[in-house]
C-alpha cells in the first residue's frame, strides 16, 4: 500500500512523513522462504495509530536516514536469511519523498547475512555511508562486511569497501583516535573466537590498518565518552541465550594510545545484545539502555542512570534485541523502545516502548507494538 502525504514541507523532514511527530521502525525477522514485513509506525496525536508494512527477507537490522539528499529520511533494512536457503540476498533501501514510503520504490543492495546497518559519513564528502555488517554465510562467520559509499544519488552499489569480519553483528562509528577521520568499529559474535575489530581511517580503509580488542559473544557495540576526558570509549554488549552465564560486557577507554586490555572495564551484566548511550534524564551524565536478550521468563532490561550505573530502573521484555530512545510523546522527556525478538515460546509477537517522566522509567507505563519476531528498532525524531 502507498501511504500518501497531504502535508507539503518546505523544510527538510526529520521524521517519516514529515508531520512533527517521533515514528518507529521495526525490522521483523520472518524465517521462511517468502519473507514477510517490517513495520514503519507513524506518531501522532492518538499515539502510533497508523503503521505501513514494508518487504523484507530475514530482517535483522534497520536504519533511518536521508541517502539522497532530497531532505527526506529513506529506511534501509538488513536482510539475513530465508529459511534454510542462501544467505547472499539483497539488503534494501526504501526511498521516502513526499508521497511518503512506498514498497515499490526501492534500491536493492548485496548482502552475506547481514546482521544489522549503521550509517554514517565516513569520508566527509556530506553523503552517507550504508555499512552493513555480515554476520554468516551458512557455512563460515569468516565474511567481509561491507561499506557501500554514498553519492547524491544514494549508496553505489558499484563503489564498494569490503573489510574482513569473524561473525560481524553490529558496526558503530567515531573518531577514536582524534586524527579528524571517522573510523570504523565491528563488534563481532563467532563461537569459535573472541575479538572485535577497530577499523582505522586513515583517509581510507585498509584491511591491515586494524585494531582487534578480545570480547566474548559480542552482539552490540557503542562509541561514548564514559569517563568525560575527550577521548571516545568503547563499550560491548556480551549476549547470552540464558541470564546468569557470567559473562561481563566490557568498556574499553580510548586515549592517546589507543585502546588496550589492560585498560577496560567489566559491567556485570545479563547477556544483552545491544548497549546505548544517552544522557536520558538531562543531568549532564551518560546513562546506559542495556536489551537484555536471554530466551527466559520474566527478562527485564535495564537503564542504567550514570555516571556509576550503580542505580537500575529494570523494564520486562522478550527475548530483546535492539533499543532505541527518542521523545515519542511529546511531552520533552527521553523514551526508551524495545525490539522483542524470541521468548521462550518462540517469536515475540509484540515490542514495548517505555515513557519517561522527571522520575525515570517504569514497567506501568508501557505501550505494546504488534511486531512478531522484532529483531530491531529504530526512534525517529523530529529535529534529530
Amino acid at each position: 500500500m502507498l501511504l500518501l502525504l497531504i502535508l507539503a514541507c518546505d523544510r527538510p523532514c526529520t521524521d517519516l512523513d514529515c508531520d512533527g511527530a517521533a515514528d518507529l521502525v521495526f525490522a521483523q525477522f520472518h524465517d521462511s522462504p517468502e519473507g514477510g514485513e517490517s513495520t514503519v509506525f507513524f506518531g501522532g496525536p492518538d499515539g502510533f495509530t497508523r503503521s505501513l508494512g514494508l518487504p523484507t527477507l530475514g530482517a535483522m537490522g534497520a536504519a533511518v536516514g536521508d541517502l539522497n539528499q532530497d531532505d527526506w529520511p529513506d529506511v534501509v533494512f538488513a536482510n539475513t536469511s530465508v529459511g534454510e536457503g542462501s544467505r547472499r540476498l539483497d539488503s534494501v533501501v526504501y526511498w521516502n519523498g513526499p508521497g511518503g514510503l512506498d514498497p515499490a520504490a526501492r534500491t536493492l543492495l548485496p548482502t552475506v547475512g547481514a546482521a544489522d546497518v549503521t550509517l554514517a559519513d565516513l569520508d566527509g564528502d556530506g553523503h552517507l555511508e550504508v555499512i552493513f555488517p555480515n554476520r554468516y554465510d551458512g557455512e563460515t562467520y569468516d565474511v567481509d562486511s561491507m561499506i557501500y559509499w554514498g553519492s547524491p544519488d544514494g549508496p553505489d552499489e558499484g563503489d564498494v569497501t569490503l573489510l574482513p569480519t569473524d561473525g560481524a553483528s553490529r558496526a558503530a562509528t567515531g573518531d577514536l583516535d582524534q586524527d579528524g577521520d571517522v573510523d570504523l568499529v565491528f563488534s563481532q559474535f563467532n563461537l569459535g573466537g573472541g575479538v572485535s575489530v577497530i577499523y582505522w581511517n586513515e583517509g581510507g580503509f585498509d584491511p591491515e590498518q586494524r585494531t582487534e580488542l578480545p570480547t566474548a559473544l559480542c552482539e552490540g557495540v557503542e562509541v561514548l565518552d564514559a569517563d568525560g576526558d575527550g577521548w571516545l570509549d568503547l563499550a560491548f554488549a556480551s549476549w547470552c541465550a540464558v541470564s546468569g552465564c557470567g559473562v561481563p560486557s566490557p568498556i574499553y577507554r580510548g586515549g592517546p594510545e589507543g585502546f588496550s586490555e589492560e585498560d577496560r572495564v567489566e559491567l556485570d551484566t545479563r547477556g544483552p545484545s545491544d548497549i546505548e548511550a544517552r544522557d536520558l534524564n538531562e543531568d549532564g551524565h551518560l546513562d546506559l539502555v542495556l536489551t537484555n536478550g536471554p530466551f527466559e521468563e520474566d527478562v527485564v532490561s535495564q537503564v542504567l542512570w550514570g555516571p556509576d550505573w550503580d542505580r537500575e530502573d529494570p523494564l520486562p521484555t522478550e527475548g530483546g534485541a535492539q533499543s532505541g530512545t527518542a521523545d515519542l510523546d511529546g511531552d520533552g522527556i527521553l523514551d526508551v523502545v524495545f525490539a522483542n525478538f524470541y521468548g521462550p515460546a518462540g517469536a515475540a509477537e509484540q515490542s514495548v516502548v517505555y515513557l519517561g517522566d522527571e522520575d525515570g522509567f517504569d514497567a506501568d507505563r508501557a505501550l505494546h507494538l504488534p511486531t512478531p519476531g522484532g529483531a530491531a528498532a529504530v526512534a525517529v525524531a523530529p529535529g534529530r
